[in-house]
């Protein structure tokens, strides 16, 4: 596909390719995304644009959690540090500490 890669310059290469494969007036639909696509396929007479549904899909989806990436980034921090060799020893500790400090309540409660 030569360059510039224009509704302009798509269109002229698909018209070519319909001519060389003798495609002419038996194409009648095209699918394509939503951008210079859809411009070219309009330039070609004769075709309807058909947008490709999963594309759109994508376009939407991508849109949609654009919110949550902040969200996902941070869980996603939070999950490689409490993994890390060093923050795992800490939070044994932490629970050990915790168990005793259970533990003694407990002894502490027994004896009220």
């Amino acid at each position: 596909m030569p360059y510039p890669h224009t509704g302009e310059t798509i269109a002229e290469e698909i018209q070519n390719i319909l001519n060389e494969w003798n495609l002419v007036n038996k194409v009648f639909t095209i699918t394509t995304d939503n951008g210079n696509m859809v411009k070219s396929a309009r330039l070609i007479p004769g075709l309807t644009t058909i947008l490709c549904t999963a594309h759109t899909l994508q376009l939407v989806v991508r849109k949609g959690l654009l919110p949550a990436e902040v969200l996902i980034a941070r869980a996603k921090w939070l999950m490689l540090f409490l993994t890390s060799p060093k923050q795992t020893e800490k939070l044994i500790e932490i629970q050990k500490n915790m168990n005793r400090i259970v533990s003694e309540v407990n002894s502490l409660l027994i004896l009220f």
